[in-house]
């Protein structure tokens, strides 16, 4: 008898802190990414306001350039994307294949490993932050204020389609994602943020 192509895993993890959004919220900035990746037909289109108010909002948009929070769906609800929990795992996987004493592991989670399902609910944003960067250019030192979108000590659940051919099993997941929890999830990592500790991780059965 086959063995099934698939095992299953899921996973829950919990933020210490704060979860820090990653994505351009002012429209010029998402609408230059988004053409940096050949997706035009993805850009909203955007109507000019009207009244002074609705005005100075649009101006001050244009200021906050670097403006980060989080994607939402259609029903206008913060996500977070499978491709996130997946770049976590590459790295982790790539970081920790000295001590899993396996080469190519990065490569080998790519195409065995998928984070399911696409568009991961968050709860509502908690706040907004914001620091000081401080970057070296041809023109010199420079300083602008980044703003971020955060998620206080939010709960995500997750699930791990995996390739049933004895490269991966519950064990090395567990490991990789154990030292996931320190490396972090999300945006300004650099900054502490986005550490988090292993709620539950178990296999199941989807049938």
């Amino acid at each position: 008898m086959t063995k099934p192509m698939w095992i299953y895993f899921t996973a829950s993890i919990r933020m210490r802190d704060k979860l820090v959004g990653g994505w351009p919220k002012n429209p010029e900035v998402e609408e230059a990414l988004l053409r940096a990746r050949g997706l035009e037909d993805l850009i909203p289109v955007t109507k000019i306001p009207e009244g002074a108010e609705a005005q100075e909002e649009l101006k001050q948009q244009k200021i906050e350039k670097s403006w980060i929070g989080f994607k939402t769906n259609g029903e206008g609800i913060p996500i977070l994307e499978a491709r996130n929990i997946k770049a976590m795992l590459r790295e982790g996987a790539n970081i920790t294949k000295s001590l899993l004493g396996e080469k190519n592991l990065k490569s080998k989670l790519a195409e065995r490993v998928f984070v399911e399902p696409h568009e991961i609910p968050l709860p509502a944003v908690s706040g907004r932050g914001e620091r000081v960067v401080h970057a070296m250019t041809m023109q010199g030192p420079r300083s602008s204020l980044k703003l971020y979108d955060y998620i206080d000590q939010p709960t995500l659940r997750f699930s791990l389609r995996v390739l049933n051919d004895g490269v991966f099993n519950e064990e090395k997941l567990r490991f990789i994602l154990e030292y996931c929890q320190e490396n972090g999830l999300g945006a300004d990592r650099s900054q502490e943020f986005g550490k988090f500790d292993i709620l539950s991780f178990t296999s199941f059965d989807p049938h």
